[in-house]
């Protein structure tokens, strides 16, 4: 999905009352893999993760991409250990995928649940600071964030 169709699922979710979960997925180093082995097969690795991690997730979920090398995921599940645990296995999936031996990756995943009662902003604030809490632990991480971010006045 792109941008657009990310908003009109977010906005359907949330007309509907749904409770979700976000995950925000950053490739480790890949600015090695650009690098190291030129820009196409940087292109040609993100469409692999794109879809093992199309393939990896339920129908019902929103795989899309965010940045160079970020994904942003929707999930219909706001329980934070079933969160984790999903994230985790994502992470485990990439990290030991035959479609990507030829560069293996590993990835950083931050995770939170989107609460009814706040902007979808908010809830990306938090997955980003998850997102960079696990970075700082290294490669191949899983962190959550369940606080609430409160927006600046």
């Amino acid at each position: 999905l792109n941008n657009r169709g990310l908003d009109i699922a977010v906005s359907g979710w949330i007309a509907g009352g749904s409770r979700f979960g976000v995950l925000l997925v950053d490739v480790d180093n890949f600015h090695l893999i650009n690098e190291e082995s030129g820009y196409q097969t940087g292109d040609i690795v993100l469409k692999k993760l794109s879809r093992l991690l199309d393939i990896s997730v339920r129908d019902t979920d929103v795989v899309t991409r965010r940045g160079p090398d970020e994904f942003l995921i929707l999930t219909h599940d706001d329980e934070p250990e079933r969160l984790l645990r999903f994230a985790t296995r994502l992470r485990d999936i990439v990290r030991e995928s035959e479609e990507l031996q030829d560069n293996p990756l590993t990835v950083c995943i931050g995770v939170t649940a989107f609460p009814l009662h706040e902007l979808f902003d908010q809830t990306q604030a938090r997955a980003n600071a998850a997102l960079k809490e696990a970075k700082e632990r290294g490669t191949n991480n899983v962190c959550g964030s369940w606080e609430a971010i409160r927006p600046s006045p």
